[in-house]
Order: structure tokens, then sequence, then C-alpha cells
């Protein structure tokens, strides 16, 4: 049973960076080496789990395919959006409509930066 969960957990991992990148419509901070390895990973993977001479539980084939698809979908998602936008690290932004503003939450008060 501690093995099925642990799958489970493994094959979930790639969620909250679907979430994340969906919510800001953009990847950026996401590196596209990250990206890579993972799909190569999954490649590998999948290469053993099918073609492997010995038996290879269906819990871990289809574990293995769900993460796959996921990692695809992030790639897919790094195609959509692309990296984003290379700006001040510290602003927090918010897709309002068209455009990208800076959240209202983030407004600083008064530029110091150019005093």
């Amino acid at each position: 049973m501690q093995g099925y969960i642990a799958l489970g957990i493994e094959a979930t991992l790639p969620l909250p960076q679907i979430l994340a990148n969906e919510k800001a419509q953009s990847c950026k901070g996401f590196r596209l080496s990250v990206l890579a390895n993972w799909l190569l990973g999954d490649a590998m993977k999948m290469t053993y789990f099918f073609l492997a001479a010995s038996p290879i539980p269906w819990a871990f084939k289809i574990c293995g395919l769900f993460q796959s698809a996921c990692d695809a979908y992030l790639g897919i998602q790094y195609w959509k959006y692309g990296a984003g936008k290379i700006g001040d690290p510290f602003q927090d932004t918010t897709v309002r409509g068209e455009g990208v503003e800076l959240s209202d939450k983030w407004k600083p008060a008064k530029d110091l930066r150019y005093q």
C-alpha cells in the first residue's frame, strides 16, 4: 500500500506547477532545462516500463503515463506562454484583460528607487 501511495504522489508532482502556470498565464521562473530533463526522464521511464523483459506492474505504467502527460502539458504551456517577460523580480503581476498590470496589493505608495 505504501508503494502505491508513493507512486501516486510522484505522479502528481507536476500538478502544482501546471496550476501556477495556468493562473499566471506565464511560465516565468520555470526553467526550460528542468522541463527538458523531465521529458527525457519520462521517455526513458516509459521505454523501460513497456519494453522490459520482466513484467512491470500496471500501477507503475499508469502513474508513469499520467506523469508523462502532465510533463507534456507543461511543455505545451511553455510553448504557449513562454518563459515570461523579464522585468523587476520584486513585482507581483496579475493578468487583467489584455495586459499585465501590477497587482494593487503590491503597488508601492511611492517609488523610492529614483530619488
